[in-house]
C-alpha cells in the first residue's frame, strides 16, 4: 500500500484536532502535529485574524528548527506562553512521530 511507504507530515490546525494523533492515523512513515488535544479548543480563530495561535507559532518555528520534532517543541513553547498571556484553558497541542521518520529534517526534500 502506497500510503504506508510515502513519508507524510500531517498538520491539524483545528480545535479538537488531537484526535488525528491517535488510532488509524498512526503509521511508521508519518509525523502528526495538532493544534490541540482531542477534547480542547485551539485559539485565535477570529474573523479578523489571518492565523491562529498555533499557526503563528508553527510558522515562526519552521525557519529556526532542523527537525520536525524541533518545530513542534518550539511551537508548543510558544503556544503555552501565548495561552498563559491570554488566560485561557491550555489547548495542549499533540504530536506523533513514526519510527521511520522520528528524526526527519524539515529542511531537506524527502527522497
Amino acid at each position: 500500500m502506497l500510503a504506508m511507504r510515502v513519508t507524510t507530515v500531517v498538520i491539524g490546525l483545528a480545535a479538537t484536532s488531537g484526535s488525528f494523533a491517535a488510532g488509524p492515523m498512526l503509521a511508521p512513515n508519518r509525523i502528526i502535529l495538532t493544534a490541540s488535544r482531542s477534547d480542547r479548543p485551539s485559539f485565535g480563530c477570529q474573523a479578523d485574524r489571518t492565523y491562529t495561535v498555533f499557526d503563528e507559532c508553527l510558522l515562526a518555528a519552521l525557519p529556526r528548527a532542523r527537525l520536525w520534532r524541533g518545530v513542534f517543541d518550539a511551537s508548543l513553547a510558544c503556544v503555552r506562553q501565548r495561552e498563559r498571556q491570554m488566560g485561557v484553558l491550555p489547548s495542549e497541542p499533540q504530536h506523533f512521530y513514526g519510527g521511520k521518520v522520528r528524526d526527519l529534517s524539515c529542511r531537506d526534500p524527502v527522497p
